[in-house]
């Protein structure tokens, strides 16, 4: 690992542990722009701290999607 990169904390880090989120900030995501705003029209969601993709059915069973 070169002195930049560690520098710029690039890469894997061999200290840093793998931590699992517990995807609580979940952002709606539309197909249609006419459709956003509307939580029943949402295609999915994504989870702002990991990147995941959830379709609505996966995010019911993880407690519902956010209030707004």
């Amino acid at each position: 690992m070169s002195w930049f990169t560690r520098m710029l904390r690039r890469g894997e880090h061999p200290d840093r542990r793998e931590r699992a989120c517990t995807h609580v900030n979940l952002t709606a995501r539309w197909d249609n722009s006419e459709d956003v705003g509307n939580s029943a029209k949402a295609s999915g969601y994504a989870c702002i701290a990991c990147g995941d993709m959830f379709k609505p059915e996966e995010v019911e069973a993880l407690g519902g999607p956010p209030a707004v």
